[in-house]
């Protein structure tokens, strides 16, 4: 059995001791980690961790970042294909974050470009919009293009991530539509 399951089960989230665990790890073990938690226990850590601790815009972008340089947050979601993904998210010019995805299916789903708003969700949330989209991107990544054509309008269009904070390095997220919830959850690992 992984370790993190001794903090996380349908019965209870120990956030406290999730959160302590997961900051006493390396990059590699926190991935490995949230890796090992069962799809099933993803809703499990989402609804466990709310207003435990409030999520930052700095929990994706430290406010000392120079504009235009990516950030990884290694991501795993509970789907039952295509789990490993990364969200690479950067601070433009303009002081807003913005991010894509990036994911063996990219070449069909495009890059799911997306805005970081601390308006959006509950209080201590922060979500991401992928009705909005970034004004610039990084040199050599696909073109900033709308979620709503092609095959991402499958994926991506009128998609709201919500995000909760589970430690300094680890958030949550679940997945909303027209503002009704998907079963999709994911859990992210900044890479720094």
């Amino acid at each position: 059995m992984s370790e993190i399951l001794k903090y996380v089960s349908k019965k209870r989230v120990n956030a406290e001791g999730l959160e302590r665990f997961l900051n006493n790890l390396k990059h590699r073990q926190r991935v490995d980690a949230t890796r090992a938690l069962p799809q099933e226990a993803f809703p499990w850590l989402f609804e466990g961790v709310k207003g435990f601790r409030p999520v930052f815009e700095e929990d994706f972008v430290h406010r000392g970042t120079l504009a235009m340089t990516p950030v990884i947050h290694v991501g795993t979601n509970n789907l039952p294909f295509f789990r490993e993904f990364n969200k690479v998210m950067y601070r433009q010019p303009n002081g807003v974050i913005a991010g894509r995805n990036e994911q063996t299916m990219e070449w069909l789903t495009g890059p799911g470009y997306f805005i970081v708003d601390p308006r959006l969700g509950d209080k201590g949330e922060i979500a991401f919009d992928y009705t909005r989209l970034p004004e610039l991107c990084l040199p050599k990544w696909p073109k900033i293009k709308s979620n709503d054509s092609g095959f991402s309008v499958f994926v991506y269009r009128g998609l709201i991530d919500v995000m909760r904070r589970v430690s300094d390095h680890v958030t949550v997220g679940r997945a909303f539509r027209g503002g009704k919830p998907l079963s999709n959850y994911f859990i992210l690992v900044r890479k720094s």
